[in-house]
């Protein structure tokens, strides 16, 4: 069905959810000879409260121009409350195996009507990165905004309820009915690894395969382990930079001078001028106390590639060269939707969590100078009046026969191996592809998309893992 007459029958059609059709100028550009159709999925911002307002969730349908199959690739990002529509939208990638490409968005974020952001909020991390202030003012004044924001949204008619990896996967398959598609392969990015898989959990029939992408598990309760599993990627680094006879030359005794960085910037903080382009002058001062040190140098472990130059930036900036740090300071505007991440996380995350856990995490690493790897604060969700009662099937393992691939990161500090391992054992038509020197959103690369290719083929075959292998430790000669 052309999607003008899917339009139309939609039009007459009664029911709770239904398409939009939007110019694709409101989300992206998009590349001179690529089909695409756009717009929101109107649904309820609670489905479980009569008469909740409709929200839109926003897609793009890329079409492919040498399409060969029927069911399409639908992707999502990380989060919660990444964007995942590209600010070009090209044709597309001969990875997905001659299908259609849908980027799906959660519900709330940047492109979202409406979007769940939180006035201030962003400025107060901002704040924290410039060295104003430290990582207990910060979780404070986080909290304060949090409550401002949620009864500001309450006050202008929010279900912030709604917002549920739940109803996420709900927005997900009202989609696909609405379209007309049969069956769907699902890719789902960090957070959005636990969208995917409760969709291929609650809807079996209509899920063909599922790609996950360094995920974020069911019932993984992030928060308890943050700075523990921080601290294991540094430990990696470090070791791996030891065994490494070239980087160890170049960079011996990085433990030590990651310490001696933070330590240094509590007894005499350095105060640079980092270039910011929104600021008069365009210039901003920072005040490198150990919480930003240590935040700027942590952030480094996200990337392969910027984990391959840690060891060289650890060296240089123990050796006081400020433009090291400059180099990885991130003191630019954020426009990320801070209220949907809170109350999603409020609403299915911090229920399951044990407060001393994470305490007890937070006090074990003072060398990384307060940062709180946390996604929120504790007790934002209690101050702020996010309270919620989810259901066990939210915090525990998902079963499903539905073909799993999963990419893993070695390196990985928000998503390590060990919860994707332990996801697999409850995924019998799972394939675990480990990538030895690779970080968050592993499967990005060349052995990734060829392993994508190779599973949205035939997701019932034996998979040829092997390339994952090519590169068995970081490059970290590069970084020298």
């Amino acid at each position: 069905m052309m999607f003008g007459a899917l339009l139309a029958a939609l039009a007459v059609a009664t029911g709770p959810a239904h398409i939009e059709r939007v110019d694709c100028a409101r989300f992206a550009k998009v590349a001179e000879g690529v089909a695409v159709e756009c717009g929101y999925l109107r649904a309820p911002e609670d489905r479980d409260v009569p008469g909740s307002r409709t929200i839109g969730v926003p897609f793009a349908i890329v079409r492919n121009a040498r399409r060969t199959a029927e069911d399409p690739v639908i992707f999502m990002t990380g989060g919660p409350g990444g964007q995942v529509i590209p600010s070009t939208i090209r044709a597309v990638d001969p990875a997905f195996g001659g299908r259609d490409l849908v980027f799906f968005e959660q519900r709330g974020t940047a492109l979202a009507d409406p979007r769940l952001d939180c006035p201030g909020y962003a400025e107060e991390k901002q704040r924290a990165q410039r060295g104003e202030i430290d990582g207990k003012t910060l979780a404070s004044r986080l909290t304060q905004k949090a409550r401002q924001c949620v009864a500001a949204a309450r006050n202008a008619g929010a279900a912030l309820s709604g917002y549920t990896t739940r109803s996420i996967v709900e927005d997900v398959e009202e989609f696909r009915a609405a379209i007309g598609f049969d069956r769907i392969n699902l890719i789902g990015l960090s957070y959005s690894g636990k969208v995917v898989a409760e969709y291929a959990r609650d809807h079996p029939r209509r899920t063909r395969a599922v790609i996950a992408n360094t995920p974020l598990t069911v019932e993984a309760n992030y928060d308890e382990y943050g700075e523990s599993a921080m601290r294991r990627s540094l430990d990696l680094v470090f070791a791996a930079c030891q065994r490494d006879r070239e980087c160890n030359r170049a960079h011996p005794a990085l433990r030590m001078k990651f310490n001696a960085i933070v330590a240094r910037a509590a007894r005499r903080p350095w105060t640079i001028a980092v270039p910011d382009p929104a600021a008069p002058g365009h210039q901003r001062s920072v005040r490198v106390t150990p919480w930003v040190a240590a935040n700027a140098l942590l952030d480094q472990l996200y990337s392969g590639a910027t984990i391959e130059g840690l060891p060289r930036l650890i060296d240089a900036i123990a050796a006081g060269d400020r433009q090291s740090m400059i180099s990885i300071l991130d003191i630019g505007r954020s426009d990320y939707p801070w209220l949907m991440r809170m109350a999603l996380w409020c609403n299915e995350e911090v229920p399951f969590e044990s407060h001393a856990r994470i305490e007890r995490d937070l006090r074990a690493y003072p060398e990384f100078g307060g940062v709180d790897q946390s996604t929120l604060p504790l007790g934002l969700c209690r101050q702020a009046g996010l309270k919620a009662r989810p259901p066990a099937r939210e915090n525990s393992p998902v079963r499903s026969n539905v073909p799993f691939l999963i990419f893993s990161g070695l390196f990985d500090p928000a998503t390590p191996p060990a919860i994707q391992q332990r996801m697999a054992r409850t995924l019998p038509k799972s394939t675990i592809a480990l990538f030895p020197a690779a970080g968050h959103g592993a499967g990005f690369s060349a052995c990734g998309a060829s392993l994508m290719a190779a599973f949205l083929t035939n997701p019932e075959g034996k998979l040829d893992i092997s390339c994952t292998r090519e590169k068995l430790v970081p490059a970290f000669a590069r970084g020298n």
